[in-house]
């Protein structure tokens, strides 16, 4: 999926987007949020798991014949 990401200062009510000549005739979604407004108590998924990793006990890793067997 290709997508456009801007943080800009708006200081009017209107807003230019210049869009790349790859997205014309398609049909796009556009979402404005207020960067105040995005929530940051929420942990990143990967950089959750990387300082909190799951726990399994009695996990064995699998031989290498077990790994390759088809």
């Amino acid at each position: 999926m290709e997508a456009i990401r801007e943080i800009r200062e708006i200081d009017s009510d209107k807003l230019l987007i210049n869009i790349p000549a790859r997205f014309r005739k398609r049909k796009v979604e556009i979402i404005v949020i207020p960067i105040d407004e995005i929530r940051t108590d929420q942990p990143g998924r990967f950089s959750h798991f990387l300082k909190n990793p799951i726990k399994i006990e009695n996990f064995q890793m699998p031989s290498r014949e077990e790994r390759n067997a088809r």
